[in-house]
């Protein structure tokens, strides 16, 4: 399967493009999939910068602006120079403050959030956006001025499909791409080491982690199956991961989100916890296995949204006292058979 990319350029409109800044949750994840909103911004000839703490690193891969989240001390600022402002209402810079000073923000900026809304968040920013960009260019830009909302359409789609709708139906831009824009480099080539599968055993909860044990196990039959299993962690993770490995499999040093970037693209497909390097490898084209930790969750809405994908769950996640006690009840061989089937699919695309 080749890469998901875009390489169409934006066409200039008559009129001076409105600035939009774009300021998303900061996960990687949330980074990944929310770079499809940066992207049809642009593609509809908006200037848009978008801010994310990981994603600033990839900016060279696209044609819209992406810059390193801002200090605290210096975002409101950073801010004055743009038009009109999408903000998530989770950024640290929103949660850090107590109720009245977010809804002070919210009347500021037009707010958007992945899961539930306060009703005292939504505003119709008509009055706003008329003193921002004047009269005559409001009724060009209405569908801003009530662009505050959950990002919910449908609980079946993944998110890259709630935000496609919501470029669609609350944005209503009129040129849509479910794609991000990205450029990858030719200096890299798809799927270049044909048997090396990347394995993100961590995530950013415990509580989703399938566990150290069966994912070297899983480690061990790819590689009797002729597969490179290689171990992708973050740095402050590479020394603890050394120790539980032993030296039995590679961890590569992927000291910033390019490097990973980089490698991922390179490799035949990758098997981790519901994470953002999941979310990554599918925005690039790469096959992802996504282990969840129970049977309702195998069309879960932050699913990988690009490519050939599937998700691998338990046969049952009993829970005791609070807590889910569902690892053992997903053996490895249910989730190597995934992968097989996986990679079929993909052989035959």
């Amino acid at each position: 399967m080749k890469p998901v990319s875009n390489q169409k350029k934006a066409i200039n409109s008559s009129n001076k493009p409105l600035k939009v800044a774009f300021i998303p949750l900061q996960r990687l994840g949330d980074g990944v999939i929310t770079l499809l909103v940066a992207n049809n911004l642009h593609q509809n000839h908006y200037d848009v910068t978008m801010f994310h703490g990981f994603m600033h690193q990839l900016n060279d891969w696209f044609d819209f602006s992406i810059q390193a989240y801002p200090s605290h001390e210096q975002i409101e600022k950073r801010l004055q120079e743009f038009d009109l402002v999408l903000m998530d209402q989770c950024i640290p810079y929103v949660l850090e403050k107590d109720k009245q000073q977010q809804i002070v923000l919210s009347e500021r900026y037009i707010f958007f959030a992945a899961g539930r809304m306060p009703k005292e968040l939504i505003h119709n920013h008509s009055e706003r956006l008329q003193q921002s960009i004047g009269l005559e260019r409001l009724s060009e830009y209405q569908s801003f001025a009530t662009a505050s909302r959950a990002i919910k359409y449908n609980k079946e789609d993944s998110m890259v499909d709630n935000m496609v709708k919501y470029c669609q139906l609350t944005l209503k831009l009129s040129n849509i791409a479910n794609n991000t824009g990205i450029d990858i480099p030719n200096s890299l080539e798809f799927q270049k080491y044909k048997k090396r599968v990347i394995i993100a055993p961590t995530s950013s909860l415990e509580k989703k982690n399938w566990g150290a044990k069966k994912f070297i196990a899983l480690a061990r039959h790819l590689k009797k199956q002729g597969y490179d299993p290689i171990f992708a962690l973050a740095m402050n993770e590479r020394e603890q991961w050394q120790f539980i490995i032993n030296n039995e499999f590679l961890i590569p040093e992927l000291p910033t989100i390019k490097h990973y970037a980089n490698y991922l693209y390179e490799s035949l497909a990758f098997i981790g916890n519901d994470s953002g390097g999941g979310h990554m490898a599918s925005m690039m084209g790469i096959p992802v296995l996504t282990i969840v930790s129970s049977p309702r969750k195998i069309n879960f809405k932050w699913r990988p949204g690009w490519g050939n994908n599937a998700v691998v769950a338990p046969f049952v996640s009993p829970k005791f006292m609070g807590k889910r006690y569902w690892q053992n009840f997903l053996p490895v061989r249910k989730v190597l058979n995934a992968f097989s089937k996986m990679i079929k699919t993909e052989a035959n695309d």
